[in-house]
């Protein structure tokens, strides 16, 4: 029998997903704002800021993710652990009922201090909440989708990201502060150009450091936005109003990379760009502009991007056929250069940012050790490419860094098996 919706399987997966999943899982994201809420309106001291309950429903996040392929899955069969999840799942509306109870009868004390008229929360600042929740989610995917595929193919490896994006609403979410958003600001560029030299020059060992500088770089951003969201929270009075645009925000961020993404682009260009909006959230000098720095020309906002994405192409398509020198060499000449002069605008987040994406743009045209592409398509499964080998003897197929495939182009040798 053929698949369902072959042309497009996304949609077949969403349908299966809403259907299976989603009224249990829009069940129980109903209840972190439900409680939360209860327990500002209560008299106990913490009521002023229950923000610190969203931390602890991600410590539980958290340790299910890591718990669940760790202990529970090797101790218990399926069928035994349907049971428990659905015994869970029919006890927890009683646990929350047995909390609006304990505030009906007075247990919890409604305060008795007046609470100060809502403030009325701007459409801007409405729209900065989904913004600081979907670069982060948009980075994971990206991130996700680049280290499963470039660098390693291993089993379970999605849950490192995973596990590192609860961890930040954590820690920027507990009444103690660990990390502050003017360091993360500061330590965010030089991650990232660190980031963009690897991803631009095709570096892929040791596997390792690679996996670990991905991984790096992305708890750095995530924990950016989610920084600058938390800072940002309102009063209580607008708590279910700021998880809902945040929860927005992170669905727009998903949606993009999973729907927009497949059709728009013919790489993984998602993933760099997700790394350019955090890198637009860092605080810097134009933070503090006057309102005639302000209102820069966009004419000299780009100026140095432009320079920047000339520099890189021109060096990524003139080097290699031109120059004697190593092939590590030329990486540092190709994108070492154009990255430092990069670090030149990491005071004004906006131009380090269009300068860091001129960078990955010019750096298209850089063929890299599989030799020149020919032909690129995307599909379900990933980004495939068709290149000519460096010494140009034979066709290659390409997905991430593997090749999966090798031809000759000499009729005589076609019929040769190459690889697997």
């Amino acid at each position: 029998a053929s698949a369902p919706w072959p042309n497009w399987p996304t949609s077949w997966l969403l349908a299966q997903l809403a259907v299976n999943v989603g009224p249990a899982f829009f069940a129980l994201a109903l209840t972190t704002p439900l409680l939360q809420r209860w327990f500002a309106a209560s008299a106990d001291a913490r009521a002023r800021d229950p923000y610190f309950l969203y931390a602890a429903s991600n410590v539980g996040s958290f340790v299910a993710l890591l718990g669940y392929p760790l202990f529970l899955e090797m101790h218990w069969p399926l069928r035994e652990q349907a049971s428990l999840w659905r015994a869970a799942f029919f006890a927890m509306p009683g646990f929350v009922l047995a909390c609006g109870a304990l505030v009906k009868r007075g247990s919890i004390a409604p305060s008795s201090i007046a609470s100060p008229p809502a403030t009325i929360v701007e459409w801007p600042r409405r729209l900065r909440w989904a913004w600081f929740a979907a670069a982060p989610s948009s980075l994971l995917l990206g991130v996700t989708t680049f280290i499963t595929t470039d660098v390693a193919s291993m089993p379970l490896l999605w849950v490192g990201p995973l596990a590192l994006y609860l961890l930040t609403f954590v820690l920027v979410f507990a009444r103690r502060q660990f990390v502050s958003v003017s360091w993360l600001s500061r330590a965010l560029p030089i991650g990232a150009l660190a980031l963009a030299f690897q991803m631009c020059a095709g570096l892929s060992e040791p596997a390792w450091l690679v996996l670990g500088l991905h991984l790096a770089v992305f708890l750095l951003a995530a924990l950016l936005g989610h920084a600058r969201l938390a800072a940002d929270r309102p009063a209580p009075e607008q708590l279910t109003e700021f998880y809902l645009w945040m929860s927005l925000g992170g669905v727009l961020g998903g949606l993009f990379n999973s729907l927009l993404a497949p059709l728009l682009f013919r790489t993984v260009a998602e993933y760099p760009l997700a790394l350019l909006a955090a890198c637009w959230l860092r605080l810097g000098a134009e933070s503090h502009a006057t309102p005639a720095n302000a209102r820069r020309p966009p004419a000299s906002e780009l100026l140095w991007p432009t320079l920047l994405a000339v520099l890189t192409g021109a060096l990524a398509a003139w080097l290699p056929k031109n120059s004697a020198l190593p092939a590590q060499a030329q990486t540092l000449v190709i994108f070492g250069a154009p990255l430092l002069l990069c670090f030149l605008l990491v005071d004004t987040p906006r131009r380090f940012a269009l300068g860091l994406g001129a960078v990955f743009l010019g750096a298209t045209f850089y063929t890299g050790g599989f030799g020149r592409t020919l032909h690129v398509e995307r599909n379900f499964f990933g980004v495939t490419r068709m290149t000519l080998s460096p010494n140009g003897e034979a066709r290659q197929i390409v997905h991430g860094r593997t090749i999966h495939g090798r031809q000759f182009l000499d009729p005589a040798r076609a019929a040769e098996p190459l690889t697997f």
